[in-house]
Parts: structure tokens; sequence; C-alpha cells
């Protein structure tokens, strides 16, 4: 009976458990005859329309001011690109037909949420727009950044607030342009180039420094022409470690500036196409400067495809007597030379050795004298270093007879008088005279020769190098710097031995970190700013500012290592300064020689001349930077002896919940004297 009644319970118990087997079987087998009801329902796009096209948008704002957005205004885009390789930091891009913008938003991770291809539409009412040194962006309040009056990121509370998600996988399509074609219409948006490759002189580089975390320029050219342009790399990207390849092909990035310089920013290194040869890497003649010269009859020709000069470059770009974009090349010594002319500004020095690629150029003349032009940066690369071309002794008389055969060498003349200019200085035409006289032009303005408001020597002077040429019907002979210019009285001075040379090339930069060399002072005397290394357009300086210091006193001293006043007469001191944000913060150029070089140098006992007046500061601008340094013209130090220092005291103020700040940054390079 018990067993009985076991048994008949047990088949129960068997067949309530069967019966679920079998209704949990067929829910799984109409699950799986239903499939649609385990897929998301289809993307739905938000209820909302754009009102107003972002070229529309764009150009309602004014450079330089930050312009808060009242109306119910939508636009509406497709993400270009994001946060994803960490090139892009706080930031999104997004294009419609009509153009790009920046839009600022203060998280991370963002292309989680806003991944490239991601259709977005963005409320205005209640946002602003702004421009980052002339890159136009969207933000959530008005503000400083990075020293430029512009927008803040938006809150991340608010994302959901102004931003609605649309659907994603959308193609961007690029802009398929020549470099020359860039313009600020095509801000933000994704552009392409094609025939594209980097420099010879960047492929060894990497795109960033990863161990320092900066960032960094590179070069591309197009082979079809039009000119140079920056890849800008962020030195947090996860790429930022690999090296440029060295092929050829087409290049995907989006196009921004930074004041007059344009630039890219690519994504990912998939954005670099390069995978083919590079041009002009077939076989090349070598041609004699003499060869290329006699080519020219009289008509502009193109330069001889497959054929390449070398020589020795006899102009110095670092002081600005010749535009920034040509150079004299000479094939050595009694040989011949040509005005090298290329598409963008150089980086050759005087006394590089180079190998030029005349492929592509034009052979013609301009204003008088013969150059091969229009040539990309990237057909010439640099052999050697630290070379010399002995200059060819002449009187003036034999100059002006032989000018045809000695156009764009170096010349050498002696005994010497120099008149003209302007008020005694090398400013515009002078004059030299041994008894035959040629024209010596000096460029002037704010690109003009660094030495343009420098006095010449007077009395016979012992000697002038120059490198020949004409100017339509005019023969010249033009100095490279005032180390061309030997002997005389008064004047530059500065012409023989250099004691103090200093361009920071050296140092090591930061946004952090202070400004450090050896046997140098960078001290702080009223607050905590220091001077720091800076590099913008592959070029380092010194940097001070008091801006964010919340410090109502700012006195900081950059004091240079000694130099001996007592082995040479005629001294000057050279600088190169720029200002931006100039709102007040004032730069001195002081002078000791009882200072030690150890210790405070504001020391009591330690005496400083102030030599400021004598000094040609840069005018700064009130927004944005000046685009050139203002050389100082010579200063002189004739009445000094003994060992001696230089100071840059920077004052300024940064008083918290104040309207009177004084938070001028403060720009230094290219820090020389020289005597003879």
């Amino acid at each position: 009976m018990l067993t009985r009644n076991f048994t008949s319970m047990q088949s129960k118990k068997m067949f309530f458990w069967m019966s679920c087997i079998v209704v949990i079987a067929s829910t799984l087998f109409i699950s799986s005859c239903s499939k649609k009801f385990d897929e998301p329902p289809l993307f739905q796009e938000p209820n909302i329309t754009a009102n107003k096209t972002i070229a529309a948008l764009k150009a309602m704002h004014v450079t330089g001011q930050v312009e808060a957005i009242t109306d119910d205004f939508v636009i509406a885009g497709i993400v270009n690109a994001d946060d994803k390789s960490g090139n892009y930091y706080k930031q999104i891009s997004i294009q419609d037909s009509t153009g790009g913008i920046t839009i600022r938003l203060d998280g991370t991770n963002l292309y989680s949420t806003y991944p490239v291809g991601r259709k977005v539409y963005i409320k205005l009412k209640g946002l602003f727009m702004g421009d980052y040194n002339s890159l136009i962006q969207i933000g959530g309040s008005s503000g400083l950044s990075g020293g430029f009056l512009n927008v803040n990121p938006l809150a991340s509370n608010l994302f959901d607030t102004y931003i609605l998600k649309g659907s994603t996988g959308n193609a961007v399509a690029p802009k398929v342009v020549a470099v020359s074609d860039l313009n600020n219409t095509f801000q933000s948006m994704l552009i392409q180039i094609d025939n594209a490759e980097f420099l010879t002189s960047d492929t060894s580089k990497s795109y960033a420094d990863a161990s320092n975390s900066l960032s960094a320029n590179l070069n591309i050219k197009s082979c079809a022409g039009g000119g140079n342009i920056i890849i800008r790399s962020s030195g947090f990207a996860n790429f930022a470690g690999i090296n440029a390849p060295n092929g050829n092909g087409s290049l995907l990035a989006i196009y921004t500036t930074f004041g007059a310089t344009k630039q890219l920013v690519i994504r990912d290194t998939s954005d670099v196409k390069f995978y083919g040869s590079r041009c002009g890497t077939g076989p090349t003649t070598l041609l004699t400067t003499a060869n290329l010269r006699a080519l020219f009859t009289g008509t502009t020709i193109n330069a001889p495809a497959n054929n390449r000069i070398t020589g020795i470059v006899i102009s110095d770009k670092n002081a600005q007597n010749t535009i920034d974009q040509n150079l004299v090349l000479q094939q050595g010594n009694g040989l011949a030379g040509i005005i090298v002319r290329f598409t963008g500004a150089h980086n050759f020095n005087l006394g590089d050795s180079i190998d030029v690629n005349v492929t592509g150029g034009s052979l013609g003349l301009f204003s008088g004298a013969l150059q091969v032009s229009n040539l990309d940066l990237g057909n010439a690369a640099v052999v050697s270093t630290g070379k010399t071309i002995t200059p060819r002794a002449a009187t003036i008389a034999e100059l002006n007879t032989n000018i045809a055969a000695w156009e764009s060498t170096l010349i050498k003349v002696a005994n010497i008088t120099i008149t003209g200019g302007t008020g005694g200085t090398w400013a515009g035409n002078t004059t030299f005279n041994d008894g035959a006289t040629v024209v010596h032009f000096t460029r002037t303005g704010t690109a003009g020769a660094t030495f343009q408001s420098a006095a010449y020597p007077t009395g016979t002077v012992t000697s002038v190098t120059g490198v020949a040429g004409k100017f339509n019907a005019t023969n010249q002979l033009s100095i490279r710097n005032l180390n061309d210019v030997v002997g005389g009285t008064g004047g530059g001075g500065g012409t023989g031995t250099v004691l103090l040379n200093e361009d920071f090339e050296g140092t090591t930069t930061s946004n952090t970190l202070p400004l450090a060399i050896a046997n140098w002072q960078n001290a702080s005397e009223v607050g905590t700013q220091k001077y720091q290394s800076r590099l913008f357009s592959n070029n380092k300086y010194a940097q001070i500012s008091a801006f964010s210091s919340n410090e109502a006193v700012v006195t900081s001293w950059l004091v240079t290592k000694s130099f001996d006043l007592n082995s040479t007469v005629n001294e000057v001191l050279t600088f190169d300064s720029k200002a931006g944000f100039n709102n007040g913060a004032t730069l001195k150029v002081l002078i000791s020689t009882d200072y030690t070089g150890i210790g405070n140098p504001w020391a009591a006992g330690v005496n400083w001349t102030d030599i400021t007046t004598s000094a040609i500061l840069s005018p700064g601008l009130a927004t944005g930077y000046p685009t050139n340094f203002t050389a100082s013209g010579n200063i002189s130090l004739n009445s000094y002896a003994g060992t001696a220092f230089i100071a840059f005291k920077y004052e300024g103020a940064d008083a918290a919940g104040t309207a009177s700040d004084k938070t001028t940054t403060w720009q230094i390079d290219k820090i020389k004297v020289a005597g003879n």
C-alpha cells in the first residue's frame, strides 16, 4: 500500500516534470522560429529637424570673439573624428554637406557614444561659439583656452540635453583637394590629398614624442604640387611613437588651422595610405649649376626632369635678409651658384650641403636674378652640415664687370666705406664704395632682416663679404649677417667673435617644468612662475606668463651664463621677442658685471643696469600672437667690461578676483652676444 501509493505519487511527479520539459522545449522551438523577437528594434531618428547648416552657423562668427547662441538653432552632422586613438582630446568634429565644426565636450572615451559615422543633432540655444586661434568651435560656456579667448567644453551632465544621438554607420565622404585649395571653408572637414608623401627629412621621425607626451609637426607634400602642409599629432595618441611611412599615396585627415598655419589631424594611422613608391624616385642625373644656368636663354622653361644639383647654402635664413622660401646655393669654391625657390618656408641653414632634385621646377628670371623655382621642399635633402665656401676676393669694379658669371656666389671686397641706409642703419639701400660702387639692400619691416635697425660701421671697413646678385639692372652685394662686416668704427659691431649664443634648440620642452640650461639662472623673485622651454612650428624658445597663476605679483628672472667682454670691442647683444595676449606685463633687459652667476640675481649687492630702451621689443597683440618674432636690433655693450651677464626680467600680475591682471605671454629666442 505504501509502495503503491509511493509509485503513484512518483508517476504524477514524473508526469509533471515531463510536461514542464515539453513546455520549455516548445517555447525554445517557437523562439527559434521567431528570431525577430530577439533582435533590437530598428533605430529611430530623434524627432528633431536641423534648421541651420554648419556653414551658415560659422558665417555668424566674428574671429577672436565668443558668441552666446540665443536662438533655437539646430545643426545636424555626421561625426568625422572622435577620441578613440587619443589624437583628439575632449572634442569631436562633425560635418554636413556645407562644412564642418569642432565640438568641445568635457568627457573622455567619447567614441563609445559619438563614434565616427554617428549622426548627431545639436540644439544650440544656450551654447557658445568661439575660435581657438582661428579654429571655430562650439562649447558650453565662454572662457580662455590655451591663452586664447574661446569656449569651454560642454559639461558631461549636459550632453544629452544638447546633443541628440542619431543613426550610426553613416559614411563620411572626404573632400578631395589639393594643398593649395585648402582654406577656412574646409575647417573641421574630412579631406583627402592624393599622391602625397612625407618629406624625406621627416620619414625618419615618429608622429609625435611619445616618451615625453609632446605633440609634434611633420610635413607632407603632394607630388602633384601645391606646396606642403603640417600634420600635427598629439604625444598622447596611441600611434605617437610610430615612424612616419616612407611611401606615397592618399591621405585622409581633418583640416584645422592655428592662426595662419594650415594643419592636418589624422584619426589614426589607417588614414595614411602611403603604400606606393615615392615620387621622383627614378634615376636622376647630377647636373652642374653652371650647366643648369646655361639652359636659360631668356625665356622661362621647365627645369630638366630627373636632374639634380648639389651645393652649399651661402644664404642665412636666420638673419632674414632673404625671404623664407629662398636660398642661395653655390656648388663649390669658385664655382657657379643659383637661387633656389621652394613652394614653402625651408629649414636649410647657412653651411648646409644639400642635394636638390629640380624635377617639376622652372628656370627663369625674377627681377633680373636667375632662379630655379616652384620646388617642393621634399625635392631637397641635407647631405652634411657646417660647410664653408671661400669667398672670391675682388674689387667692386671686378664684381660689376663679372656680375653675370659671379651672380649668386660669395664675394669679398676690402677697404670700403658704407653710406646711405636709414639714419645710419642698414635699413633700405646702402652703398659700398672702394672707388667703384655697388648697392646693398636690407629687407625691412616685421619680416625683415634681423640687423635692419643696427648702425653700420663708419670709416674704412676692412672687408665685406656678401652674395653677388642683381635687382633688374642694379648690381648688388648682400651680406648674410653682421659677421660679414669686419672693421670700421662704431656702428653695429659684433662682427667677429661670438661670446654667447643660445637658440634653445637643445632644451627639453615642457608645459609644466622650468627651463633648464647649464650655468643659467631661472628663478622666481615673487610668485612661483618660471620660464619654460616651448616648441611651436619646429622652433624652440623660452616663454613666461603670469596667466592662471592667481598670484598678485609675478616677478621672474632668466639670466644667461657669463661671457667675457675684455677680449673684444664693439660688442652687441641681439635677441628675438614675441608678446602674446599683451595686457601690460613687461619684459626688461638688464646687464650686470658684478653678479657671480651663483645665488639670487636680485640679492643685495648685485647691480643691474636696465638696457631695455636700447632694444626693439615685440609690440604684441591683445588677442593671439604676432606671426613673427621681433628682432631686437643691435644693443651696444661696448661701454661694459669684464665678466657680464644678461637678464630678462618679467613683471606681471594675476590677482584672483580682479580685472587688472597683467598676464602677457613673453617669448624670447636667439640670444646672442658678439664682438670684434
